[in-house]
Parts: structure tokens; sequence; C-alpha cells
């Protein structure tokens, strides 16, 4: 029996726009019509999910950055960050390369300099808006929950990025998506977000299930009871679901809750 459903935000729910979906309404009925504990684990900070919490009235904590971090309204279930010294370290070498370096905070979402991407990503998305400004008081001053990291062209400075994250596994998690980059505190993974609530609402990872379409999704749709694939998903994290939804997006979520809650 399914008792917990956790869903994946970006490509999941949502579709390349990023714009929150008509149907989110019917799947907000669709919740409450079946009585289910649902929330959602995202890649994303807080600020960046708030209004999907607002509208599907999740009332326990959301997953946040693969994992770093669950919180719930105003208060945090638990809260991680990466080192100070290699977020200054990762963060420098991606810069001097001219990278596109995103900071998620507890409370919002930054950039080191506006690059073409991000001008971009603000203009299309809304998104990325705010350059951090540390006014000389260092990185210890600043709590870095994930480091993402873009670069779709120099591919020899992309590689050496991975070279270097490398030498850090022992202090970071990061998954590779080729061209981009999430970087968070070792050990954290959206299976391992899944494993703390789980332990905090007394539910059993057997009766839970978690939709996803990437692979920052692999780890969470294994460790569960049941492991969705909307259609729109990576090759990989079908051939690891369970199911594998009929229909793309928002419209596999609610395939999926139809079909087994």
């Amino acid at each position: 029996m399914v008792r917990l459903v956790i869903s994946d935000v970006d490509g999941t729910m949502l579709d390349e726009t990023e714009r929150i979906p008509e149907r989110i309404v019917d799947l907000e009925m669709l919740i409450r019509k079946k009585n289910i504990l649902f929330t959602i684990a995202s890649g994303r900070e807080y600020s960046q999910v708030r209004e999907l919490e607002e509208l599907l009235n999740i009332q326990i904590p959301v997953i946040l950055c693969n994992g770093t971090a669950a919180r719930s309204k105003d208060d945090y279930s638990w809260c991680e960050s990466i080192p100070p010294d290699i977020v200054e370290t990762i963060v420098d070498s991606a810069d001097r390369y001219g990278m596109s370096v995103i900071l998620s905070l507890p409370d919002k979402e930054c950039v080191v300099r506006k690059t073409s991407f991000v001008e971009q990503t603000i203009e299309q998305y809304g998104r990325f808006g705010e350059v951090l400004d540390l006014k000389g008081k260092g990185w210890p001053s600043v709590s870095v929950q994930k480091i993402l990291i873009i670069e779709r062209n120099n591919h020899r400075a992309y590689e050496k990025i991975l070279e270097m994250l490398h030498r850090y596994e022992n202090q970071i998690t990061f998954v590779n998506f080729g061209g981009s980059i999430d970087i968070v505190p070792k050990g954290c993974t959206k299976a391992s977000g899944v494993r703390k609530l789980s332990e905090k609402l007394g539910i059993d990872l057997s009766e839970v299930m978690a939709l996803g379409d990437s692979y920052n999704d692999l780890e969470m749709l294994k460790t569960v009871g049941l492991g969705v694939a909307v259609n729109n998903a990576v090759d990989q994290l079908k051939s690891c679901a369970d199911y594998i939804c009929c229909e793309k997006y928002i419209d596999g979520v609610i395939e999926a809750i139809e079909k087994f809650c």
C-alpha cells in the first residue's frame, strides 16, 4: 500500500518551460481524494518551490537541494551545507573558466556573475537574477546548500572541473548531467532525503512511491517501494523504474497516483 508519494519537480511535474501547469489543480484534488501524503523532492531551494507547496497544500516537509535540506513553511527538519573552503575552491575555479555558477542558499538562489547563460535564464524564466555580494565577509559567512555549475561549450574546462571535484569526493556529492553539475554536501541525495523524511513520518520505505525523470532521481527510485518514471524520463531512469508512465510530466504523475494509490 502506498502511504507517501514523493515527486521530483523539473522534468517531472514541470515541463521545459518551467511554468506551473494548469493540471496542478487536478493533481491537488486527486491528492485530497486519495487522502495520501504528498510532497516534492527537488534540486531547487525553498523559494523556488514555495508556490508549488501552497498550490498542492503540502502539509509535510518538502525535500530541497537534492536532499541537503527539508523544510515546511518556516521550519527546517534538517539543513546541511558544503564546507566553506570547498565552496570557495569550486566557485573560484569554475568562475575563472567563465562558467555559470549558481548557489542555493537557505532562502534564495544567487549567481556569482551574470554570464550569457544566466542572462538568458533571467529573461526566459525569471530565475538567477541576484548576484551574491559577500561584502568582504568571505565564504565562512555564507551557508551554501548546493552549487550548480553550467558549461555547455568549453568541454575541456568542464572536464577539468570534474577532475577537481573527484578530489573532494570525501566532502561532497555531485551529479554530472553532461553540461551541468549539481554539487551538495557529502552523502546528500534525494534518496537520503526520502529516508530521513520517511523515518520522521514513521512510514516504511516500502510504502513510498517516488516519481522522477532524470539522473539525480536514480537513487530515490531505487530506494522506495515503488519507483516511477514519467514517460519523458531519461532511458537510464526508465531502466530502473518499477513502472513507466504512458504520460509525460504532470500527466504522468496523475496517472501513477490514479493507478497505485
